[in-house]
Parts: structure tokens; C-alpha cells; sequence
């Protein structure tokens, strides 16, 4: 399910995109090479690198891609990918886009614990309008803090 940020946001996010399996079974997972970077948050997934099998943090932001990125997920899980504006990870993170491309990092490293309540949400299987909503709520006060 895809949708689009209040209006107020739209210059910082694209879009979100809310990702589940309820099956134990393994699924694909694949980043774009679309320009954006973004968020991804999980409060239960097991996600791995495709080629390196590392696993993944529960929340990580990406920078933008010089080619697609695939991972793959075992047994059950709940996402919301938030989409940013091309230019936006840049900003947040003070930094280039050379130094983020291609990069994963952690929403920890950055953030200590201040995604945990989407998280929580996640893992407890929390209607994702709801948290998207809740995200919203949130996203003015972290981006004026960062």
C-alpha cells in the first residue's frame, strides 16, 4: 500500500509504502534506483543482505542507489518504507550525497532510540494508517531538532 505525506511534508517526503508477509515463507525485498533514499522501519522483520546473507538492523535509513538493492526476508513481517525527497537524507543527516550512496546506515546510529514507538507499533501490529499518522505527527518535530 503507497501513500502520499500532508501536504506540509510533501517537500521532504515522497511517499510511504507499507510492506507485509504473514506467511512463514522467504520474500524478496528490493530498493530502487529511482534518486530517492529513505526509512526503513520494522519492528519484527528478519532481513538480510542478498549476497552477504548479513542481517540487516530492524531500522536503517538508505542513501540513493547506483543500482537495485535486494534483500530477502525469513517468516513473518511488517514494514513501512518512507520514501524522501531526493535532496532530503542530505539535509538530515548533514551530509553529501557522495558520502551516503550506496550506504545503510543504522536508524540507531543516528537516532538512539527515538524510532522504538514505530517500532513497537509495528510488532504489535498497529493498523499502518495509524502509525503513518502518528509518523507525520513526529516528523516535524524530529526534522526541526536534527
Amino acid at each position: 500500500m503507497q501513500i502520499s505525506p500532508p501536504k506540509h511534508l510533501a517537500p521532504y517526503i515522497r511517499h510511504y509504502i507499507f510492506l507485509e508477509n504473514s506467511g512463514e515463507d522467504m520474500r524478496s525485498l528490493r530498493l530502487f534506483t529511482d534518486g530517492s533514499s529513505g526509512l526503513i522501519l520494522s519492528g519484527d522483520m528478519n532481513l538480510y543482505a542478498d549476497i552477504s546473507q548479513d542481517r540487516m538492523p530492524l531500522s536503517f535509513f538508505y542513501g540513493t542507489l547506483n543500482r537495485y538493492k535486494d534483500f530477502f526476508s525469513k517468516g513473518k513481517f511488517s514494514l513501512i518504507a518512507v520514501v524522501f525527497q531526493p535532496y532530503f537524507m542530505n539535509i538530515l543527516l548533514k551530509t553529501s550525497a557522495k558520502d551516503i550512496r550506496n550506504q545503510i546506515i543504522s536508524v540507531e546510529d543516528v537516532l538512539k532510540n527515538r524510532m522504538e514507538i514505530f517500532q513497537e507499533k509495528l510488532f504489535n501490529k498497529v493498523n499502518p494508517l495509524t502509525i503513518i499518522n502518528d509518523l507525520n505527527i513526529f516528523s516535524p518535530i524530529f526534522y526541526r531538532k536534527k
